[in-house]
């Protein structure tokens, strides 16, 4: 009775160790996960977690399962990953203990089941996700569940027989062989491919950026050009009229353009001697107002060329951003 106590502590003790080390193996293998496509990727924690199952026992193995699966909130900032992948490994042991199955099968009807059910209702009904994106997110974990099962699977005949420690069926072994021979080249196929359609829709993402870039570009120099225009024609006008006779021309243009909040004619001490509309939005008259402070009469006077301002808050009426062609 002394004998088997002692026995039952050291291998409490010997354990312990080993659990947390699996433990760290599950969080670098959902650490090191393999992208598919943005925020999807293809964890591989779960290995771990099952394999602490078949060691540890349900209870350890569904705590070994929480503080893989723990990682994930980190990962995609949400803590429903980490209790989908925790209950996989509980209701894997539950059925493998109660039916006697085979870890795979097991895994298979929890997410045909429970899994991808539990997907739909966290990232759709709680996370607000839509159902376009619902689909590949549950198609992706199960399918990665399910890989990961056979893999965990594969790795416990192998420690077995290694280590000679349990009796393993032929039946068993050369259905996992099956089973691998069947769905990693799939899936090893579907990730490159996946990887291969993300970069290339990345590409074209980005030629269609470059194009509206160009195209806006150009769209922005023809509207420019344009006021430009406008606005040396009117000074070209102002040199030989006075400012009573351009008083009509600046209502004139201002009522051809709707781009033009209001435009007006200053002297050559920065005072307005004519502008349209008379008055601002707040009942003050413009004309006779002086601009002598503004900073971009030393560079208009130095080039005696049309210039366009960055994005200003207009000093006229209301305030507000506006673009000055000067």
């Amino acid at each position: 009775m002394s004998s088997s106590a002692v026995s039952d502590e050291t291998r409490l003790q010997y354990s312990i160790p080993l659990l947390l080390t699996v433990v760290a193996l599950g969080w670098a293998g959902n650490y090191f996960g393999f992208p598919i496509f943005f925020h999807i990727d293809f964890l591989f924690g779960s290995v771990f977690a099952l394999l602490a199952l078949q060691f540890f026992g349900l209870g350890r193995g569904t705590l070994a399962a929480a503080l893989i699966a723990s990682y994930t909130c980190v990962l995609w900032q949400h803590p429903y990953a980490m209790v989908i992948m925790t209950a996989e490994v509980a209701v894997v042991g539950a059925l493998m203990a109660r039916y006697k199955i085979g870890m795979v099968l097991a895994d298979t009807l929890y997410w045909l089941i429970i899994g991808m059910p539990l997907v739909f209702v966290f990232y759709h009904w709680v996370m607000k996700e839509p159902l376009s994106s619902i689909s590949i997110v549950m198609s992706t974990q199960a399918v990665n569940g399910i890989a990961n099962a056979l893999l965990a699977s594969l790795l416990a005949i192998g420690l077995a027989l290694a280590a000679r420690s349990r009796a393993t069926s032929f039946r068993e072994i050369i259905y996992n062989l099956l089973a691998a021979f069947a769905l990693f080249p799939a899936l090893i196929m579907l990730a490159l491919s996946s990887r291969a359609d993300f970069a290339e829709a990345d590409h074209n993402i980005r030629i269609e950026l470059q194009q509206d870039n160009r195209r806006l570009h150009q769209f922005v120099e023809t509207w420019v050009g344009n006021r430009k225009t406008a606005i040396q024609n009117l000074a070209q006008l102002a040199a030989v009229q006075s400012p009573q006779q351009m008083q009509s021309h600046l209502e004139q243009v201002k009522k051809s353009d709707i781009n033009l909040l209001r435009i007006g004619l200053m002297d050559k001490d920065a005072t307005v001697t004519a502008y349209y509309p008379l008055v601002d939005e707040l009942g003050r008259n413009n004309i006779g107002r002086n601009f002598a402070d503004g900073a971009f009469l030393a560079d208009l006077k130095r080039t005696l060329k049309p210039m366009v301002s960055p994005v200003i808050v207009d000093r006229s009426g209301i305030p507000k951003p506006m673009v000055a062609v000067r």
